[in-house]
Parts: C-alpha cells; sequence; structure tokens
C-alpha cells in the first residue's frame, strides 16, 4: 500500500517559519541565564538601558535647557543656545581616543566605564549650578566629553563579556533595551521639564548613578583573554 504525501498547509508552514528563529533565539537567551552568565547579562543590560534613558532624557531637550539656564526668552538667546550645542557636540569628540587612552590605564575597563558614567552624573548635577554664559559653555563641553567617554568604552567592552557563540544575543538585546529607555527619556524628560528646568538633569544624573553602580558590581573587567571572550573575576 503507497503512503500519500501530504503538502504541508499554510498554518503548518507559518507555524515552521515562526518557530525555527524562537527556538534558536530562546536556546542563546537561556545560555545568558546560566548561573555563570546570569549576573553579567542582567548588570549589562540594566547598565545599557539607565545610561541611554538618562542621556537622552537631558540630550533631547538641550537646547530648551540650555537657554533656560542663561534666562533668555529672546531670539538671541535661542541662537546662543543653538551655538552651545554646538559647542556640545564638538566637545564631546576626543572622547573615544580617551575611553581607549583610560581602558589601559590602572582603572582597566570596568572601572574606567564606571568612571566616566559618574562623571556624567555629576557635570550633569553641575549644569543646574552655573548661570554664567562660560560656566554652561564649559560644563556643556565636560557632559558630552565624559558621556562620550562613556559610550565609547561601554560599545568596546559589551561583547567581550560574553563568549561567541551568545554575544550576539547580548548584545542585540542590549541594544534593543537602550532604544526602549531612549524612547522612554523624551516623555518622562518632558514630564519634568514642565515641572522643573532642572529635574531632567537631576534625574539623570540619579539614573547615571545607578548605571554606574551596575558597572561595578559586574563580575567581568570584559577583557578577552585567551579568546573565550570571558576573564571572570569572581561570583
Amino acid at each position: 500500500m503507497s503512503v500519500k504525501y501530504s503538502e504541508p498547509t499554510w498554518k503548518d508552514q507559518i507555524v515552521e517559519w515562526v518557530s525555527v528563529p524562537v527556538s534558536a533565539w530562546w536556546e542563546k537567551t537561556s545560555a545568558l541565564f546560566t548561573d555563570e552568565y546570569r549576573r553579567s547579562t542582567l548588570l549589562v543590560w540594566a547598565a545599557w538601558m539607565l545610561m541611554s534613558l538618562a542621556y537622552t532624557m537631558f540630550n533631547v531637550y538641550l537646547p530648551k535647557l540650555l537657554e533656560s539656564r542663561l534666562g533668555h526668552t529672546e531670539t538671541g538667546g535661542r541662537k546662543r543656545a543653538l551655538w552651545d550645542v554646538v559647542i556640545f557636540t564638538l566637545g564631546g569628540c576626543p572622547g573615544a581616543i580617551l575611553g581607549a587612552w583610560m581602558i589601559d590605564t590602572r582603572l582597566g575597563r570596568k572601572r574606567s566605564l564606571a568612571v566616566a558614567t559618574f562623571l556624567t552624573a555629576v557635570f550633569c548635577v553641575g549644569f543646574c549650578q552655573v548661570t554664567t554664559q562660560v560656566g554652561v559653555s564649559l560644563v556643556s563641553i565636560f557632559i558630552s566629553l565624559a558621556a562620550t567617554t562613556m559610550w565609547a568604552i561601554l560599545y568596546g567592552i559589551t561583547p567581550d563579556i560574553f563568549p561567541p557563540n551568545i554575544r550576539g544575543t547580548a548584545c542585540g538585546t542590549a541594544s534593543a533595551l537602550s532604544r526602549i529607555g531612549g524612547m522612554i527619556a523624551p516623555i518622562l524628560g518632558g514630564h519634568l521639564l514642565a515641572r522643573d528646568s532642572s529635574l531632567p538633569m537631576y534625574s539623570a544624573a540619579a539614573i547615571l548613578t545607578a548605571a554606574a553602580a551596575c558597572v561595578l558590581l559586574l563580575p567581568t573587567e570584559g577583557e578577552n583573554k585567551g579568546g573565550n571572550g570571558y576573564n571572570q573575576l569572581s561570583h
């Protein structure tokens, strides 16, 4: 007796089309939550989301924040604020070079990232304390430099915290979470700005401090030694 072969239905094809990538994703994600990597995974993801939330919270409203610090409402004040945005952007240019230098000092990777993150928080608080044009411009430069250094180190060390087989999932999820934080930031920052022009900066400073704490709690320097992609210090 011959057995007739039945063509898969469109429902079967959809199930197969969905189940294969989901199964692969689940396998990789499960590996991130084994005892060896669970702590690193959660802390790295938290750091990425918190940094993006804090940075975007003040960066997206930077022209308005600059204008409010100087007490200008006329056209000239707005032009001055926009020039300060240009200064802010240029101030961050050496950040990647500074980050590359810092990780090779005694600070190492983890502490360099924590220092850059905490300094960004400190300068955010300082931004709310200055009232002069020169002071605002200088603090803006320091914020930009510290923040760019922070991002440069974060992008550099994250892949080396995880082994190659789960690195893509870990880094991709971290990046996705940072985008979520970046989407929340304008909404939250707008509500805070409506209450007080200093609140977005103070809130960003608090969030960045929490992110720095997450970095310091990482059980690894994120330094790839021996090709294993994971140099464990302590658990």
